[in-house]
């Protein structure tokens, strides 16, 4: 084993590193008319993030007009280089019946792959997921689908990729959607804002290394995103149990929030550093709480909320690396709930991991700041 340190590694509760957010600025389509020749449709536009076969894709569905049935073909595109839109190829595709779903993702299964053509991706191949109505849609017969993450979001400015493109014409933001094989999902799901008041509880986040090339991680700080009253002093702990009363070896850390510039607002993000790293062991779940160490002012703690039936799409998000809200009304004492439909709005400062020698079977597991499988 090599023990490696800096540069620093960031490691998100969500897809990326945030680096900005003026709210869950998230846009929708709605069809309501059939295509023809191609003329109509919605496409995410990415890279894929893995070598596999695609066997299911999914999308958002905000909601659909009329009981009569409608049909959408959705399935995975190569993108021309010469526009930057899907090539009107389908690589593998199926025709779905819409459904009754209301503000959920819906994922559906791949059960056409047209002659010549094959699902297979390779890392780095950039495709498009696309949806088009072929039949039953009219002006009261709808489907309003969330399309992206909009300019101002906390997933969208940072990256060239991915971007989506409606019938014919590009844009900006990252498509609301997933592919997936058979165990994994890929992609940027649907995560709205939910905002937590913090009074006297201990609340944070529930994480996991997950990633089999690595040992054990050294966890230098957390950068948080939230509103922050001067007045309130913080006390972060981590414990290796549920129900842990005694946290590990400098797995403490206390701000004095006088030391700190208060905002009201949720506009740009604090990171506080354990004076030693604490050691965390990979495949092993450790909870990190928060609770306020002195002060009686709340506080307001944004989490991304997935929603009831959406927990699957997390491993979209980040593979090798697991991370869910907790809260336990007492800090220090109890058990927590973890809640594994919710993300707490961190990123994890990574200073130092084990990892396999160099000409080890595996090769080395960090690329970017995101653990790679």
């Amino acid at each position: 084993m090599a023990t490696v340190y800096n540069p620093k590694l960031f490691i998100p509760s969500w897809k990326v590193p945030r680096i900005r957010w003026a709210g869950p600025d998230i846009n929708s389509i709605t069809f309501n008319s059939n295509s023809t020749a191609f003329g109509t449709y919605w496409a995410s536009v990415f890279q894929a993030e893995s070598t596999f076969t695609v066997t299911r894709v999914a999308f958002r569905q905000v909601a659909r007009g009329g009981t009569g049935t409608k049909i959408v073909r959705i399935g995975i595109m190569n993108v021309s280089t010469t526009t930057g839109l899907p090539d009107g190829t389908w690589r593998s595709y199926t025709d779905y019946t819409v459904g009754t779903e209301s503000n959920a993702m819906v994922s559906v299964s791949l059960t056409t792959t047209p002659v010549g053509q094959n699902a297979n991706v390779t890392r780095g191949d950039v495709l498009a997921l696309v949806i088009e109505p072929q039949s039953g849609f009219s002006g009261t017969e709808t489907l309003q689908l969330s399309t992206n993450f909009g300019t101002d979001s906390y997933i969208d400015s940072i990256s060239a990729f991915p971007y989506i493109a409606t019938s014919g014409t590009r844009g900006t933001g990252s498509g609301i959607s997933a592919i997936g094989s058979s165990t994994q999902w890929y992609g940027t799901p649907f995560g709205g804002i939910n905002n937590y008041t913090h009074t006297s509880a201990e609340v944070g986040a529930r994480i996991k290394l997950t990633n089999t090339n690595l040992s054990s991680f050294a966890l230098q700080g957390i950068r948080f995103y939230h509103a922050l009253n001067w007045s309130w002093d913080m006390s972060i702990k981590i414990y290796d149990s549920v129900s842990g009363t005694t946290p590990i070896t400098n797995g403490t850390l206390t701000v004095d929030n006088e030391q700190t510039a208060g905002t009201s607002s949720f506009t740009r993000p604090f990171t506080y550093m354990f004076s030693n790293s604490p050691i965390l062991t990979a495949g092993q779940y450790y909870y990190i709480g928060l609770s306020r160490a002195s002060g009686t002012f709340d506080q307001v703690r944004p989490r991304l909320d997935f929603g009831t039936g959406n927990s699957a799409y997390f491993n979209a998000l980040t593979p090798g690396w697991e991370s869910c809200w907790i809260e336990r009304s007492t800090p220090s004492s109890g058990t927590f709930t973890v809640t594994d439909t919710l993300r707490p709005e961190w990123d994890f400062i990574i200073d130092g991991v084990d990892v396999p020698t160099i000409g080890a079977s595996g090769g080395g597991p960090v690329i970017g700041g995101r653990l790679i499988n």
